[in-house]
């Protein structure tokens, strides 16, 4: 069994250079020359806007390949990676944002292995979350906290948003895909409303050797 995984995270990590090799320094040429393009053509509005588009959207790809590249990485099972790249991706979102961001790491950040599936599921949850506050809501802050107790993991993003419509919050929330990813990892997600909103993932960890 240790062999066969070892064999599998070896795969995972090929994949992932290779990812990283090839199709990375494909989208980072094509972002350039839609730059270069885009200041040879800055007085055509019409060129420059399809220019901007393109360069947008590379822009975007690229970031979902990195964060592919991530996920198959071996050099990320850790707990301590993990939540280092959902709080750098959490400052990342609001950058360019009327939303004030703030995060926090845990003193203490156990030794656990979190392979790249589970990582992905959290991450996406997380990221879903955060999403919403900064596209779907009216709030000026929010906040990514990590807390870990004995062999859980609570991930809470709370927001400041006000006049709430807990019937739509359902669905600004997109409580079914946030459901899925947690459950996929054994978690469950709670969502609170008081002076904001509250969106809460508790997830089992493992002892030092285990994996989620």
């Amino acid at each position: 069994f240790y062999e066969k995984e070892l064999a599998i995270e070896k795969e995972r990590q090929t994949i992932s250079t290779n990812i990283h090799d090839e199709l990375g320094g494909t989208l980072s040429g094509i972002r350039l020359m839609a730059e270069i393009t885009g200041r040879k053509y800055a007085e055509n509005a019409q060129i420059k806007d399809e220019l901007e588009t393109m360069h947008s959207s590379v822009s975007n790809l690229t970031q979902k390949l990195r964060e592919v590249i991530w996920s198959l990485s071996n050099e990320n099972n850790l707990l301590e990676n993990l939540l280092d790249y959902l709080l750098r991706r959490g400052r990342d979102m609001f950058v360019n944002s009327s939303v004030v961001f703030n995060g926090q790491l845990p003193e203490f950040i156990p030794v656990v292995r979190v392979n790249g599936e589970k990582r992905r599921h959290i991450y996406q949850a997380v990221k879903e979350a955060l999403s919403n506050v900064r596209e779907l809501s009216n709030a000026t802050q929010v906040s990514l906290r990590f807390i870990i107790d004995g062999e859980w993991l609570k991930v809470t993003i709370t927001d400041n948003r006000k006049n709430i419509d807990s019937g739509t919050l359902a669905n600004e929330q997109n409580m079914k895909n946030m459901k899925d990813r947690v459950q996929d990892v054994n978690g469950t997600i709670e969502v609170k409303i008081e002076k904001g909103v509250s969106v809460n993932f508790l997830i089992p960890l493992q002892s030092t050797i285990g994996r989620l």
